[in-house]
C-alpha cells in the first residue's frame, strides 16, 4: 500500500496537471502513460485515473489500481529528487501483463521525467 503522503490529493490538483501537465509515454502501446507537473518541492505525488471508456468492472478497476500503486512504492527510490504530481492514465486492462511487465514499464517512463 502505497503511504498517503505520496496520493495527490483534490480535484484541482487533478485537474492542473491534466490541462498544464506534460505526458510521457513509450512508443510501443503502452498499457499507460503518464502526466506530470513540477512542483517547488516536497516529493512526487501520485494519482491514477482509469477512464470509463475502459468499461472494467469494479473488480478489474481496483485490481488495476492496487498493481500499479505496488509498482510506484516498490520503485519510490527511482522517483526521489522528483517534485512533481504525477498522474497515471490507464489505456488498455492490466490483468494480461505480469506485475514485472508494469513495474518495467513504470520505471522507464519515471526515467523520461526531466
Amino acid at each position: 500500500m502505497l503511504p498517503q503522503r505520496y496520493k495527490i490529493k483534490g480535484k484541482a490538483v487533478l485537474t492542473l496537471v491534466f490541462e498544464r501537465g506534460k505526458r510521457v509515454k513509450l512508443e510501443t502501446r503502452s498499457p499507460f502513460s503518464l502526466r506530470y507537473i513540477k512542483r517547488a518541492a516536497g516529493g512526487p505525488k501520485f494519482a491514477i485515473a482509469i477512464p470509463s471508456q475502459l468499461k472494467l468492472k469494479a473488480v478489474s478497476r481496483n485490481k488495476t489500481r492496487r498493481r500499479l500503486f505496488e509498482a510506484i512504492r516498490l520503485n519510490l527510490p527511482f522517483t526521489n529528487g522528483k517534485n512533481c504530481d504525477i498522474v497515471i492514465t490507464v489505456h488498455r486492462q492490466l490483468d494480461a501483463f505480469d506485475f514485472e511487465d508494469i513495474q518495467a514499464i513504470f520505471k522507464s517512463l519515471i526515467e523520461k521525467i526531466t
